[in-house]
């Protein structure tokens, strides 16, 4: 027959799985909670992917433009210092 450490061993063992399947049952719940809301945040990070983009295009633009006028101030500090060894022309 079995004697008292048998049935000691086999209750830990079962408390142990258990325990353990509760334990991933309870993760796993979390988990799929998790990426439910991360799927109904989808439309926000879409949006908001959006609106990255967009000033992304802006800021591009603006730092075009400022090139353009970085060269056209070099054009004119060019002229102007060639302009300064010679006389006036009127």
């Amino acid at each position: 027959m079995f004697d008292i450490l048998t049935y000691a061993s086999l209750l830990i063992w079962l408390a142990f799985l258990v325990c353990a399947l509760g334990g991933s049952g309870y993760l796993a719940l979390r988990a799929i909670r998790a990426l439910e809301r991360q799927g109904s945040s989808a439309p926000e990070s879409v949006a908001l992917r959006e609106r990255v983009e967009q000033l992304e295009q802006q800021l591009d633009a603006q730092s075009e433009a400022l090139e353009r006028l970085t060269e056209g101030q070099l054009f004119t500090e060019r002229l102007l210092s060639d302009r300064v060894g010679k006389p006036p022309s009127i």
